[in-house]
């Protein structure tokens, strides 16, 4: 893993900005985490972009180590929710999540968003979750409590649940009409994003 899950989000939303401002677009969005939501209205100009990754940048600092927060899997439908109100049509609407979360709602609500405008999901992942090492000591965690995988097969079970996660993430390309892509923390978000998107971004 070359970064967090959050990080590398913070840099493919930074890169998308850029784009976006450089290109004579508007820029804004939904930042949010699992205790509360920033909306920034999309705007032609650069205090937008720079109120944006503001939001995305207090949200990773108050991310620790320590910090006791209970998942809440239905935040990302109701960023979706708001981003129904901001993006009415012809809108590109990029989601940059892991998207852990309620797949029937958000699904519901990205094929909304799908049918009046162009909807790109982007699927943080880390591979190291689907790629593990087959020998020696290896200790998996949720943040509270930490177990101790002993064994092939069971190293084998837990990659092959992440990678059908990843999987399934993906394909929902099929049943929202959204262009579902991965970006890995183990790249530069800058290189990967150029890759996917095609896109050349101004510095």
């Amino acid at each position: 893993m070359r970064d967090l899950k959050s990080v590398t989000a913070a840099e493919a939303a930074a890169v998308l900005a850029w784009t976006a401002l450089a290109g004579d677009d508007r820029v804004g969005g939904i930042v949010f985490d699992d205790t509360s939501m920033t909306e920034v209205r999309p705007q032609r100009s650069r205090t937008a972009a720079m109120q944006l990754l503001s939001a995305v940048t207090d949200r990773n600092t108050a991310m620790h180590a320590d910090a006791v927060v209970e998942p809440a899997p239905a935040m990302l439908d109701q960023a979706l929710a708001a981003a129904e109100r901001l993006a009415s049509h012809d809108f590109l609407v990029v989601i940059i999540s892991d998207f852990d979360v309620d797949h029937e709602a958000a699904q519901r609500r990205m094929l909304r968003l799908a049918r009046n405008n162009d909807v790109v999901g982007v699927v943080v992942h880390d591979p190291s979750a689907t790629d593990l090492p087959l020998v020696g000591e290896f200790v998996i965690s949720d943040g509270e409590l930490q177990v101790e995988l002993e064994g092939s097969s069971a190293r084998r079970r837990v990659a092959d649940f992440g990678a059908d996660r990843i999987a399934d993430v993906l394909g929902w390309q099929q049943a929202t009409g959204a262009t579902m892509l991965p970006l890995s923390t183990a790249e530069p978000a800058l290189d990967q994003i150029r890759h996917l998107l095609g896109v050349g971004v101004s510095r």
